[in-house]
């Protein structure tokens, strides 16, 4: 069915540079696909080029831009996922950046709840990707993520996610359960269905099996419905490892926002999951228990653990904030040093 592109592309330097150069020129998309190449900075839509079928024209844009400083990502993804969508067409955003960026609880919460409009596609670029967001983006798109390290390594992973996102089948995904008793079932919305990537819902039943679980959507050539009648099902002792990945999927998903966004709900549910299906969490853990004691006064002492910074970050990084970048200090810097002078000037001259 015919696809609806839409590529954000963080000017951070090289970033996402290779990946569209490399990975796409030299396969240019079919003619029923409509690309459109945005450049973003700082989450503000500054250029959108129409593309039906010249990718050298993207290229040229990229060429000539130039950006810096800390990135909104939230306000990007929402102002691509305004942008109007026709009805027949299956639409999917890409992610371009290395991940220096804020705001991650928001981006996949927006992600979640709008599987339904777009797919979501995540494409780290560089030698230190934030791959906690990369990641996160991808689960919350129920996706997979990609990332891209050297250079070297965009061309056959190009190939790879135009291998995976290449053939969406099925668009406008609905599951409803006529007298089939669920609860607990996520995602509340869908992606479409790809020739690489199949429909997962994950839920519980109760009561007796009986009803039918049914699946409608819109293909290439119109509606498609199909049924599955669960009436007189069975529990099989052989899929109880079901139950372990509904849970391990809430799970991720109410650890996607890290340490310092979960509030106590949050905590409180990741904890009674662990607990309760024996699952190793952020809370829980499996003890070892060793019989020999080596720490008679039972006191702990802490230790400064030194860790390397990822190849091409410098020091600058060390102690600024969630989204911020080099150039932000150094531009901070400059305006005081500039401020200072500018003082001693005046002051010198009322002397």
């Amino acid at each position: 069915m015919p696809s609806h592109w839409l590529w954000y592309h963080w000017v951070m330097g090289f970033c996402g540079y290779w990946f569209v150069k490399i990975g796409w020129t030299d396969n240019p998309l079919s003619g029923k696909d409509v690309l459109k190449m945005a450049t973003c900075l700082l989450g503000f839509l500054f250029a959108i080029v129409h593309l039906p079928f010249d990718i050298s024209k993207a290229i040229r844009l990229l060429d000539q831009q130039r950006g810096s400083g800390g990135t909104e990502l939230l306000a990007a993804i929402k102002q691509a996922g305004s942008l109007p969508r026709a009805e027949d067409y299956s639409r999917s955003i890409v992610l371009v950046t290395d991940g220096y960026v804020s705001g991650e609880r928001g981006v996949f919460d927006y992600i979640r709840e709008n599987l339904n409009k777009s797919n979501v596609f995540a494409f780290g670029i560089g030698t230190a990707v934030n791959r906690y967001l990369i990641e996160g983006v991808a689960r919350a798109g129920m996706g997979e993520p990609f990332v891209v390290t050297k250079e070297t390594e965009a061309p056959a992973a190009a190939a790879k996610f135009r291998d995976y996102i290449q053939t969406p089948v099925l668009t406008d995904i609905q599951i409803k359960t006529p007298g089939f008793d669920v609860y607990d079932v996520h995602p509340t919305q869908l992606p479409d269905l790809f020739a690489r990537r199949p429909v997962v819902l994950f839920g519980k039943w109760r009561g007796e099996p009986t009803g039918t679980i049914e699946l409608r959507g819109q293909t290439g050539n119109g509606d498609y419905n199909t049924s599955l009648n669960v009436t007189g099902a069975k529990p099989d002792e052989d899929n109880q490892a079901l139950r372990y990945l509904w849970a391990r999927s809430q799970i991720a998903e109410l650890s996607d926002y890290g340490s310092g966004g979960l509030d106590p709900d949050h905590v409180k549910a990741v904890t009674a999951l662990g607990l309760k299906y024996n699952l190793l969490t952020q809370y829980t853990s499996f003890i070892a228990v060793r019989e020999m004691v080596t720490n008679h006064q039972g006191t702990a002492t802490d230790v400064n653990q030194p860790l390397p910074l990822p190849v091409g970050v410098t020091d600058l990084a060390v102690g600024t904030q969630s989204g911020d970048e080099p150039e932000i200090l150094w531009l901070m810097i400059v305006t005081v040093l500039i401020a200072a002078a500018m003082f001693l000037r005046q002051r010198r001259r009322f002397v």
